[in-house]
């Protein structure tokens, strides 16, 4: 188990399958709204309606919040957050902890399990 699953966040990928080399946004949507269903599944499986659910990286908050939010998911973020890649990392430590807020999980504290 990993610190972040030992803080009770989890990590869905949205695709089965990395995202094509050179791939362009719509083509990344399209794949990422093929896969939706499947994420409905899996968080049908483990989640409640009252658990928050993040979207990370704007085709993926473009391609399934309506989707999820439609199917009784609590998305929690109003707008897509930065994927944590190359420049976008400030960004992203800036949207993530705000996210995190809304969804009122609160770090524990270091050393405790």
């Amino acid at each position: 188990m990993t610190t972040r699953e030992r803080d009770g966040l989890f990590l869905l990928d949205a695709c089965r399958n990395p995202m094509p080399k050179g791939a362009k946004a719509a083509k990344k949507r399209r794949l990422i709204r093929a896969g939706v269903p499947g994420v409905c599944s899996v968080l049908k499986a483990v989640c409640t309606t009252n658990t928050p659910v993040i979207l990370i990286a704007h085709p993926v908050y473009d391609a399934a919040a309506a989707e999820l939010r439609s199917g009784g998911f609590n998305v929690v973020n109003s707008g897509p957050i930065d994927f944590p890649a190359m420049s976008r990392t400030p960004h992203f430590r800036e949207q993530l902890p705000r996210a995190l807020s809304a969804a009122g999980w609160m770090p524990k504290p270091s050393g405790v399990l």
